[in-house]
């Protein structure tokens, strides 16, 4: 199966589901959430990355989560996932930079993209995906290239919050996303959670 035919199935998956049945509803002791960017925007539809030692965290800030002033790519940047920094924001007149993407370019750059709902393999034949489940929740889930899709976990988060950016590192899977359950206007946040957390979803 094609990377975009895996990319629609979780598309379809994540955002059709009609079910909590699943989810955990509350966060095992190993896994650990905070907050990373909060000020008066509204910042969503994240990205991650781990490069040269450093996480990578993008997101879009713009007036509203649509129409307003137009949004711009803001970067920020940690090396031990707690202490961070914007180092960066991109801006082009006229248009609105909606969920961008960090990669890497062949030359050893950081590139950023503008794209949509990202994922993670596991392996060969099992992947991480999310996305808000419902309307209601930012939630992990696990699938394979056969179609095998299983609810994993219910982020801290609200109806307002979603598009989780991944990175596999050392035996943990590091999430960012974005979300307003803890303040008026929408946050930026950083999980990590054990890859052990998924033998028994594969």
């Amino acid at each position: 199966m094609k990377r975009s035919q895996i990319f629609l199935a979780i598309l379809i998956a994540v955002f059709h589901l009609n079910t909590y049945e699943g989810f955990s509803q509350t966060l095992p002791e190993d896994i650990r959430v905070t907050r990373i960017y909060s000020d008066d925007n509204y910042n969503a539809f994240t990205s991650l990355l781990k490069f040269n030692g450093r996480f990578y965290c993008a997101f879009r800030s713009g007036e509203a989560h649509v129409y307003g002033r137009d949004g711009i790519t803001t970067i920020i940047s940690s090396k031990d996932g707690k202490k961070w920094k914007e180092i960066a924001s991109l801006s082009v007149p006229g248009y609105d930079l909606r969920d961008p993407k960090l990669s890497i370019t062949p030359n050893g750059n950081i590139m950023v993209i503008i794209g949509g709902p990202d994922f993670i393999p596991l392996d060969d034949e099992h992947f991480v995906g999310g996305g808000r489940i419902n309307g209601n929740f930012t939630g992990l889930i696990s699938f394979t290239r056969d179609g095998d899709f299983r609810n994993v976990l219910k982020l801290p988060s609200n109806s307002d919050s979603s598009y989780p950016g991944f990175v596999i590192e050392k035996g943990k899977l590091y999430i960012s996303y974005y979300s307003s359950h803890e303040t008026e206007r929408t946050s930026i946040y950083f999980a990590e959670l054990p890859l052990s957390y998924f033998d028994n979803k594969k």
